[in-house]
């Protein structure tokens, strides 16, 4: 008499489909199917970096599984400019930005419900 089953070691930032089927004897009951989402791991290879201008700085990140990213450009820990992006978008250029100021950069991962934590 179990009524819940753990999965282990699925990968961090996906959904999975969990598919239970009753059985007794030869008889079966409709299959009921839900499914849920891992929480994700925070991008890695973050960097912010200027290309050239004064007035824009270009922040990247290496690929996380999940849905998208969260983006984040603060100063002074402030928060200055917010974004979402799709999955597969791996940069972003802020622009209009003033020069000689120091700008700190965070993005998280986004899968289903969960945020990872920012990096």
């Amino acid at each position: 008499d179990n009524d819940h089953v753990t999965f282990h070691g699925l990968s961090p930032g996906q959904q999975y489909s969990v598919q239970v089927v009753v059985v007794a004897g030869p008889h079966r009951a409709s299959a009921h199917s839900t499914a849920a989402w891992t929480e994700p791991r925070a991008p890695s290879g973050v960097s912010l970096s200027s290309q050239g201008s004064p007035h824009s700085l270009l922040a990247s990140w290496e690929e996380a599984t999940g849905e998208g990213y969260l983006l984040l450009l603060s100063l002074a820990e402030h928060p200055v400019k917010n974004s979402s992006l799709p999955r597969g978008v791996t940069s972003f250029t802020y622009e209009g930005l003033h020069p000689g100021t120091l700008y700190t950069f965070e993005v998280s991962t986004v899968a289903g419900p969960y945020t990872s934590s920012p990096h």
